[in-house]
């Protein structure tokens, strides 16, 4: 049965993930990417991370990271920051502006995700949640 139904769940998956990151654009609150917003959560969560952290968490390689953090920062989200240690080394802080995007970006999700789940019932929430949860472990 799983394998009869594996591409049509995969792409439920992403055509779910479209559905909301669409709904998020047509809005236009600053929000360009899933990408930008997990960076920015990650160099929030990190502190001051360094380049290779952030190729490492996202599985991108490092000139692809490099165009991401080019355009958080001309952006003004983030700062590039030298090491004290090792002024080759360019470690990444989050900036006011920044820390507004992810705020605006999750009461948007939270929006988004709320009208999707009223549609489904208590007892479907639980068992939603619960299979995220095991995919997840």
């Amino acid at each position: 049965m799983i394998e009869r139904n594996l591409d049509y769940l995969v792409s439920l998956v992403f055509s779910l993930h479209r559905l909301l990151q669409d709904k998020m654009r047509r809005e236009g609150k600053n929000f360009s990417s899933f990408l930008q917003f997990k960076t920015l959560q990650y160099i929030e969560q990190q502190g001051k991370p360094g380049m290779k952290d952030i190729a490492d968490f996202l599985s991108i390689t490092p000139p692809s990271a490099t165009s991401l953090i080019e355009n958080l920062a001309n952006a003004g989200k983030i700062e590039r920051v030298a090491d004290p240690n090792d002024r080759r080394i360019v470690r990444l802080k989050i900036t006011p502006a920044g820390k507004q995007t992810i705020q605006e970006t999750m009461i948007m999700m939270n929006e988004r995700m709320k009208t999707l789940l009223s549609r489904l019932n208590d007892e479907e929430v639980s068992q939603l949640t619960a299979i995220l949860e095991k995919f997840l472990k």
